[in-house]
């Protein structure tokens, strides 16, 4: 399960996303307006488990936020797994210890290999 995203360009309250077990939503302000970060956080999350389109879609987060690194964590069987991916190499995913030191560079398509079988699909 996908408990944590990190990232320290996201604004200070929200530099650490967690979520809970069981259903998590994402919700606009209570105004109802629009462009606060719905889609591109839904954009990270696809990003967390390898895909592409948060970096690649948006041309505001490359013009306004530049090259950065997001961490996620996930957890399967209690055992907390950490990562970490850079835009400037989405093409890989790197698998770090607890404090973001680089263990093991994984290709996307490896990353996802290893979610699938956790996930057990």
């Amino acid at each position: 399960m996908l408990k944590e995203i990190r990232c320290d360009k996201f604004a200070e309250e929200h530099r650490s996303i967690r979520f809970q077990p069981g259903l998590n939503t994402v919700l606009g302000s209570a105004g109802g307006s629009n462009a606060i970060g719905k889609s591109t956080f839904l954009w990270l999350v696809d990003y967390a488990f390898g895909g592409n389109s948060y970096y690649t879609l948006s041309d505001d987060i490359k013009k306004h936020i530049g090259a950065h690194i997001v961490y996620f964590t996930f957890e399967f069987n209690g055992q907390a797994h950490y990562f970490y991916r850079s835009t400037d190499d989405s093409k890989n995913v790197c698998r770090c210890d607890k404090s973001g030191r680089l263990i093991q560079k994984l290709s996307a398509e490896d990353f996802r290999s290893f979610l699938y079988q956790e996930y057990k699909v």
